[in-house]
């Protein structure tokens, strides 16, 4: 990937990683006008336009990976959220099969393409659903040493750690987060109720 493309890529990923879903768009689509074979930009664009309201168009995205990369991390990942997405509106009552199904397709995302931050980071999302706290503050763990910047691994691990009596580790994410560059994913609301999540866990710790 040369430079531009490349820029196009972290861009994107900041983007999509602060859940500025439209700005991720916009940097995947220029990226493909640059390498339009890029697996990796297909799954994060497919990814931003769904989550911008539009499945349509994200699914064409998603065939493209299918197509070009079949047996790709990055096309293991998309059969995840796909799956993800389909069992949880018909099977609600066995949402617990649905997620350990969900992470075996997360886990052979990640043997494929262990570079993959979303992957584990997804993977931990529904570990924690599973009350598998320990597994999740490592997916987590892993999520954010591959990428620093990824704002909500800080909060999510900190919920993990929380559930574990980890309070001060917690509150130690929770800060990281709150000094990181402003982005979509720390609007005023965010804010607020991170700032009070803080307090909560701090009152805990002075108790612990």
């Amino acid at each position: 990937m040369d430079g531009e493309a490349l820029y196009h890529m972290q861009r994107g990923v900041a983007c999509y990683n602060n859940a500025d879903f439209e700005s991720a768009v916009e940097e995947f689509s220029r990226l493909l006008e640059i390498d339009s074979k890029a697996s990796i930009a297909h799954l994060y664009r497919a990814l931003a336009i769904r989550a911008c309201g539009d499945p349509v168009e994200g699914w064409r995205e998603y065939e493209i990976v299918f197509r070009e990369d079949p047996s790709s991390g990055y096309s293991f990942f998309a059969k995840a959220r796909l799956f993800l997405e389909d069992r949880t509106v018909l099977d609600k009552g066995d949402l617990q099969k649905v997620y350990l199904e969900t992470i075996e397709l997360y886990s052979q995302a990640i043997k494929l393409a262990q570079d993959f931050s979303l992957a584990y980071f997804s993977r931990g999302e529904l570990r924690y659903e599973l009350d598998d706290f320990n597994g999740a503050v490592e997916d987590f763990d892993r999520t954010i040493k591959l990428d620093s910047s990824f704002a909500l691994g800080y909060v999510k691990r900190a919920q993990a750690r929380a559930k574990i009596g980890e309070y001060r580790s917690a509150i130690r994410d929770l800060e990281f987060f709150l000094e990181l560059p402003l982005g979509a994913a720390r609007n005023d609301w965010v804010m607020r109720n991170i700032s009070a999540y803080w307090y909560q866990l701090s009152m805990q710790a002075e108790v612990g």
